[in-house]
């Protein structure tokens, strides 16, 4: 199956509305946030974004601002999303781990902030000494 873009402006434009399907805070069909189906889909839209950047200056602009920090704008989104992953007692922390990262594709978080996100929304904050 192929999906054909008349212009670039056209892929930036999907990989907006995934990520405002994604990200919203009252979305509307909640499944979709969560759903491998809807990561995969937007991780091949980002990397499609990278691969037809029209300069080398706009898909390094992509790869940096596919690597999330804890200063991100969508780190309060993400951070909800860990508090109800966290409150799942069914769930292992592997598991938990996985669905946040589902959560947040096509954006990467480094294991370590992964983590001290579940710390932070769990209670438990790591000790400074």
């Amino acid at each position: 199956m192929e999906l054909i873009f008349e212009n670039y402006e056209e892929l930036r434009c999907l990989h907006y509305a995934l990520c405002e399907a994604k990200f919203h805070p009252e979305p509307q069909f909640r499944e979709v946030q969560g759903s491998p189906l809807s990561a995969a889909t937007a991780d091949k839209v980002y990397d499609l974004l990278i691969e037809n950047a029209p300069t080398e200056r706009e898909a390094q602009g992509w790869r940096y601002h596919r690597e999330l920090s804890p200063t991100s704008p969508l780190m309060p989104v993400i951070e909800n999303a860990a508090r109800r992953l966290a409150q799942d007692k069914s769930l292992s922390a592997t598991e938990r781990k996985t669905a946040l990262k589902v959560f947040a594709a096509p954006f990467h978080m480094a294991d370590h902030h992964i983590e001290n996100i579940f710390e932070r929304v769990g209670g438990h904050r790591p000790t400074l000494w």
